[in-house]
């Protein structure tokens, strides 16, 4: 990508200290998503452009924001996140969510027990009662 900015102001090289760029020297930059170059294509008393060129390497781009890149065992989107919220976010809106703290944190405890038990591919009702004849035992 360029991108370019002149001005025929004089004197037009008064760009280059409004950049904090020589206008003779091509500066480089490493950036996380590739290079940047800044350099002046004409730069004398009556015009003056800078040049600012983008070198994005797309894969270097998406690299270091997506984990899924390099770890083929992490999926890349929050679809089994989602779901996992999906019980909770039905229970609020059919019974018009907790009346107290205590209540919503019980519900929370209830409803991680319960998708915990899915993700194992237990029963939640087994493993309640399961829990219930272990306390009295």
């Amino acid at each position: 990508m360029l991108l370019t900015i002149s001005t025929t102001r004089v004197p037009a090289t008064d760009l280059g200290y409004l950049l904090h760029k020589h206008p003779d020297r091509h500066q480089c930059f490493p950036m996380t998503f590739g290079q940047a170059s800044v350099f002046y294509p004409e730069a004398n008393a009556e015009k003056c452009t800078a040049a600012l060129l983008l070198d994005v390497d797309p894969v270097g781009l998406v690299r270091g924001k997506w984990y899924f890149l390099d770890h083929p065992s992490i999926p890349p989107d929050n679809n089994l996140a989602e779901r996992s919220l999906r019980l909770a976010v039905t229970k609020r809106k059919v019974s018009g969510g907790s009346r107290s703290m205590s209540r919503f944190e019980q519900t929370a405890d209830l409803l991680s027990v319960i998708q915990t038990c899915r993700f194992q591919g237990r029963s939640a009702m087994a493993f309640f009662r399961d829990a219930i004849s272990a306390q009295y035992e």
